[in-house]
């Protein structure tokens, strides 16, 4: 009786490939009628999404062989390298039997490059009593098969939690190219303007989906523009005499709001 063997026209193709490869299915000797073999499929690609789906295969009747297509899937989505493991599941027909255990294995290669992650922000300044925010948007270069986690570090002469709120780190979903996270700067009465503050919010580490910071745009600088007017002083006396013996009066300078600094008035 006949038995069955599986072959594949080669053991890679990429994923831009344009073309399939050819599953061969080989009866060892003619068979009176059709011979049908069922493929099932496994590894890290996945069938119908990674490469077409894949028919079964039938050696008609007084032939050896039958043939079907792998066809892989062009997509815009950084996955890595893919295995497709191409099986025979059954064989049915001019009693013919698997030869054994028949599979191929297929690596489809990727054509997009690891993805990298740019920072960047919807403005560069913004009034510390704007009553909103700025956005802070995370971009991949292509998507990718996984979430990636992009840390976020501050510095500057603006504080994190004081002069704005504590900034989360940005999460892109996988399939998706951007994240975003707020910049939400802090309103106070403190005068600040002379102090020149500024936040510099930058990519700490990215993490998932096999990305990384890119070569540039790893950082932004924000402004964040004082409403308080610069303090002006007043002086007040605890009294508007004093007798020879009597204790001394105190002299009191007022600042009209606090500042960012010690205030000498002469």
């Amino acid at each position: 009786s006949p038995t069955i063997t599986l072959t594949s026209s080669a053991s890679s193709i990429a994923e831009n490939a344009g073309s399939s490869l050819t599953l061969t299915a080989t009866s060892s000797i003619v068979a009176d009628e059709d011979i049908t073999i069922t493929i099932s499929t496994t590894g890290t690609g996945t069938e119908g999404t990674d490469y077409g789906t894949i028919s079964d295969i039938t050696i008609s009747a007084g032939d050896t062989t039958g043939t079907a297509s792998f066809t892989p899937t062009d997509d815009s989505i950084y996955e890595g390298n893919e295995t497709g493991i191409v099986a025979i599941s059954t064989v049915s027909g001019g009693s013919a039997t698997e030869d054994g255990t028949q599979s191929v294995t297929i690596t489809i290669t990727e054509n997009e490059s690891s993805p990298t992650i740019t920072l960047a922000t919807s403005a560069s300044s913004i009034a510390e009593n704007a009553g909103s925010s700025l956005t802070l948007t995370a971009t991949l270069s292509v998507a990718t098969y996984a979430a990636v986690t992009v840390v976020i570090d501050t510095s500057g002469s603006a504080t994190e939690g004081t002069d704005y709120a504590s900034i989360s780190n940005i999460t892109v979903n996988a399939g998706a190219t951007t994240g975003t996270t707020a910049f939400n700067p802090t309103d106070d009465t403190h005068y600040d303007a002379a102090s020149a503050e500024s936040a510099t919010v930058s990519i700490g580490s990215v993490s998932g989906g096999s990305a990384s910071a890119g070569s540039s745009n790893q950082s932004v600088a924000i402004v964040i523009t004082d409403n308080e007017s610069a303090p002006t002083v007043t002086l007040s006396t605890s009294a508007d005499t004093v007798a020879d013996s009597a204790a001394d009066l105190t002299l009191t300078a007022t600042l009209s709001h606090t500042t960012y600094a010690a205030t000498t008035v002469d």
